[in-house]
């Protein structure tokens, strides 16, 4: 991965199979991590203990009109983050 910049990003969404509980008093926050090649990052993130959970085309293009690609995974714990084309 190159030096990816994080936006952090609040999400009180659930994703199936999630460990944590989702309420009013729970505070959840998740990364998207923007990087310039999902297949070499993916690989990076599975290395270190990641494990896929989804997979998602942004419904906003990118700048030349392009599909928009990210992928969800969850970190050895079980929080959840993504990695997206930027």
């Amino acid at each position: 991965m190159d030096h990816a910049r994080a936006a952090p990003e609040r999400s009180a969404a659930l994703l199936p199979g999630d460990r944590h509980a989702a309420g009013p008093d729970t505070a959840r926050v998740h990364f998207d991590i923007l990087v310039a090649d999902l297949a070499s990052a993916h690989d990076r993130v599975i290395a270190a203990g990641a494990t896929p959970a989804a997979k998602h085309v942004s419904p906003r293009p990118g700048p030349g009109g392009e599909p928009v690609p990210w992928r969800v995974y969850r970190d050895p714990v079980g929080h959840p983050f993504c990695l997206v084309v930027r």
